[in-house]
């Protein structure tokens, strides 16, 4: 890609890549192109339809991103203690955050943290906690269930927009064949 070899040369680490979030492998919903006259709308604060979907759009993909960091933490601490051959206890857990040694006020932030994780979801042992991790792969399945009409949506309307494009831009060849025809019939 031409651009691509300009960015290089001007030294920028981006690059463009003309394919799908799903064929390059993110996971993300994306959101669908406002258009001219929709972003002229929006500049002078007038909401459009395309610009709220966009809005819903980017909210589920940062709750999106939220919760696959969290169940990224829990698999990363999920495999170290399945490591320990004895079943650690919560409170070896919290003692290990809090003996870490990179930086005292962090570990005791995330020991607190951790701790009102589990006393906001009436976590008492390793099995609630297993059991919540696994609800929160649920809740991360029931959010991309929930975007697959959102995104089956975003199609139509970009048909449907990219009909409308073509009725404008016939709009003026059907005038002149109507006035054409009238002469001639």
């Amino acid at each position: 890609m031409q651009a691509n070899r300009y960015l290089e040369k001007c030294g920028h680490a981006d690059r463009l890549d003309h394919r799908s979030y799903e064929r390059q492998g993110i996971d993300q919903v994306p959101t669908i192109h406002l258009g001219v006259a929709a972003s002229q709308m929006e500049r002078k604060g007038i909401r459009t339809e395309r610009s709220d979907i966009n809005r819903e759009i980017e909210v589920a993909n940062q709750k999106l991103r939220q919760l696959k960091a969290r169940i990224n933490k829990l698999t990363v601490w999920l495999k170290e203690e399945a490591e320990n051959p004895k079943p650690p206890t919560l409170a070896d857990v919290i003692e290990n955050i809090l003996s870490r040694r990179s930086g005292g006020i962090s570990n005791l932030k995330s020991a607190a943290n951790m701790l009102n994780f589990l006393t906001s979801n009436n976590i008492q042992d390793m099995a609630g906690l297993d059991e919540k991790f696994s609800s929160m792969i649920g809740e991360q399945l029931a959010i991309g269930n929930k975007l697959k009409p959102i995104e089956r949506r975003l199609k139509t309307l970009d048909e449907h927009l990219r009909q409308s494009e073509n009725f404008k831009n016939g709009r003026g060849h059907k005038a002149q064949y109507d006035k054409l025809y009238e002469q001639y019939m």
